[in-house]
């Protein structure tokens, strides 16, 4: 509320940041929150902060003062609330101290969603302009994308050298461009899958368990298992994609169903029922989603659309006879991308991880750990779980309050909440880790639940949305009285 008042003094205006840089003092935890509101203030006041630089800054007009430390938080406030004037008041900028410029370039890059790009910045008695740097990266996007489809028609080693390059390369593209990062990532997860494909069969015993028994088992094994988590990922994670790129990753999810279900019945002695009915259901959601989309099918999608509308009796055996000619005569096909991708992620800012210090507490009882997280691009956040680790391997997925979840924008939610962890006594502080995920297993499977109990050691339902954080806790035992 305060953001969006307009304030009609100087007065006023120094009034309110120093009562927030008080709360900020009081309540640490609330630093987000005040950056933004201090960014609506600045851009708001230009005219009122201008008065105000000298005396937030502590700019002294004979002696040199100190400089700043950038890890203080309110430092780092008043910085946002000066620099989001100086947007749109050039006069201000003479004011400015040199290091106050350089801490203005760390902030850019560090709060770019705080701190906006000031067109003329005053370095001694020169200006320059800061402008944008053009960059061809989504040319080579597509034409990293073209190279793929035209190795279709090139033969097995030449093209699996390509989508190894191809995939080195979008990958230094996600670190690179950050714009293109969701779009790279998605297309480096499609290739992937067509490597894996290609190594697969490339193996000509990967579907006989006798061979698999004595040579190449654990890599087919692996590779099987690698090849559904990151078609697992590929289908999840990434939204904004149009209906053909949707269609696209869904054929090609039906894919490693199809070899999945092909591997298991030929190249090993688990039961395949749940799997089958499982591929059948995909099936059939494919078809009336191509249907409802008015959309076309790959050849090999088509040819098992034709085979399994004349199957009378889909038993697993029969099934996978089907399956197995036609996934060594199909390639998949190539991804094309027309849309801007976004990608399901999350930042945890707090706890931040780097203390030392034990957090102590009674073994059996509960210790209470603040969790403060941005995330993003999540549809469902229902499938948001907290996931604690702990260092004798145990892992708990918590279910946050619906409560907990605060809208920043349609595509932003912010999650504070507090993780209760409790354990045993310890002879030492151990590290736990604290890290968000996105849990399928319910939403994903359905009531399939055998389906759920065969894939869970193949496939993970579950996708990490960042790195976890490390926390030192040290349960104590209990204190008996004399």
């Amino acid at each position: 509320m305060l953001a969006c008042c307009h304030l009609s003094t100087d007065k006023c205006l120094k009034m309110c940041v120093d009562h927030l840089l008080e709360n900020l003092k009081r309540y640490p935890q609330d630093k987000r929150s005040i950056w933004k509101c201090l960014q609506q203030l600045g851009s708001r006041h230009p005219e009122l902060t201008l008065p105000l630089v000298t005396d937030l800054l502590g700019i002294h007009p004979f002696f040199d003062t100190p400089e700043p430390d950038m890890d203080d938080p309110a430092y780092i406030s008043i910085l946002i609330l000066i620099f989001n004037s100086a947007c749109t008041c050039p006069t201000m900028i003479p004011l400015l101290e040199q290091h106050t410029l350089k801490h203005y370039s760390y902030l850019r890059d560090s709060l770019s969603n705080l701190v906006p790009p000031i067109k003329y910045l005053s370095q001694g008695q020169s200006k320059r302009e800061v402008k944008e740097v053009s960059t061809n990266t989504m040319a080579f996007l597509q034409n990293e994308l073209d190279k793929i489809a035209r190795a279709e028609k090139l033969n097995a080693l030449t093209r699996q050298r390509l989508q190894e390059t191809a995939i080195q390369d979008l990958s230094r593209l996600a670190k690179i461009d950050l714009s293109l990062a969701a779009s790279a990532s998605c297309a480096s997860h499609y290739i992937q899958c067509q490597l894996l494909f290609a190594k697969i069969l490339q193996n000509k015993n990967w579907c006989c368990s006798s061979m698999l028994a004595l040579q190449h088992g654990n890599t087919v094994k692996n590779a099987v298992e690698q090849l559904l988590q990151t078609s697992f990922r590929l289908s999840h994670v990434f939204v904004g994609l149009t209906p053909t790129e949707v269609a696209t990753i869904m054929q090609l999810r039906l894919k490693v169903f199809a070899l999945h279900l092909v591997y298991i019945v030929r190249g090993s002695n688990s039961s395949a029922l749940a799997l089958c009915d499982h591929f059948l259901n995909q099936v059939e959601n494919l078809q009336k989603y191509l249907y409802q989309n008015n959309l076309c099918s790959d050849a090999f999608v088509d040819a098992v659309f034709r085979e399994m509308d004349q199957l009378e009796d889909p038993k697993p055996g029969t099934v996978a006879r089907i399956l197995q000619p036609l996934l060594q005569s199909y390639h998949s096909p190539a991804l094309r991308l027309t849309s801007a991708v976004r990608q399901t992620k999350a930042v945890i800012y707090e706890p931040t991880g780097d203390s030392d210090t034990p957090l102590k507490f009674t073994a059996g009882l509960l210790l209470g750990i603040n969790l403060d997280a941005e995330i993003e691009n999540v549809t469902d956040l229902k499938t948001v779980r907290i996931m604690v680790k702990y260092p004798d391997q145990q892992c708990q997925m918590i279910l946050p309050k619906s409560a907990d979840f605060r809208e920043i924008d349609s595509n932003r939610h912010r999650l504070v909440t507090t993780v209760l962890l409790s354990h045993n006594v310890w002879s030492e502080a151990c590290q736990v880790e604290i890290g968000l995920t996105l849990d399928f297993t319910e939403a994903g499977m359905g009531s399939n639940k055998n389906y759920q109990k065969t894939v869970s050691k193949s496939e993970e339902n579950t996708i990490e949305l960042c790195d976890p954080v490390k926390v030192t806790i040290s349960p104590k035992p209990i204190k008996k009285g004399i």
